[in-house]
């Protein structure tokens, strides 16, 4: 789903640029994402925002039903033979990269002129993506079984 977004409603949060949310403990990860200062698409190696891209910018949302994902890998077994637990079905390594990550590039990309850009961890750049969209009438909410994840599409600043 591709949704213009007027400039007055994106936010922009130090905290998404500093890696505050980033180093969020989480299961498995009681420091936080590994990718923090590691990765150049991450903060605080990321650049801001307002120095790559601006308007117009236009929204790519893509949703993905994670509940029904994890009952489709618990009909069958792994690939040891063995049960999936709702943790293993649910877990980001299973659908990611292949069944969110991918296709909402694949929309990005092609509704993004020559003169525009993908920003598609828009979060590690600062914005604010809960605030923004919730600026726009669609709330996002943490760890549902309908995953939404959001990609942001702007001119490329010169």
């Amino acid at each position: 789903m591709i949704i213009e977004l007027d400039p007055k409603h994106l936010v922009i949060d130090e905290r998404a640029r500093d890696g505050t949310w980033c180093m969020l403990p989480y299961p498995r990860h009681p420091r936080g994402c590994p990718n923090f200062f590691d990765k150049v698409r991450c903060p605080p190696l990321a650049p801001k925002l307002e120095d790559i891209i601006e308007p117009p910018y236009k929204i790519v949302l893509f949703r993905f039903d994670l509940k029904a994902h994890a009952e489709e890998l618990k009909k069958k077994p792994r690939k040891d033979g063995k049960p999936w637990t709702e943790a293993q079905a649910r877990s980001v390594l299973y659908w990611q990269q292949h069944k969110v990550r991918k296709p909402l590039r694949k929309e990005a990309y092609a509704n993004c002129g020559e003169v525009e850009m993908v920003l598609e961890i828009p979060e590690a750049n600062g914005m604010n993506v809960y605030a923004t969209m919730a600026n726009i009438g669609i709330r996002l909410r943490s760890n549902p079984d309908i995953v939404q994840k959001v990609m942001l599409i702007g001119k490329r600043k010169t």
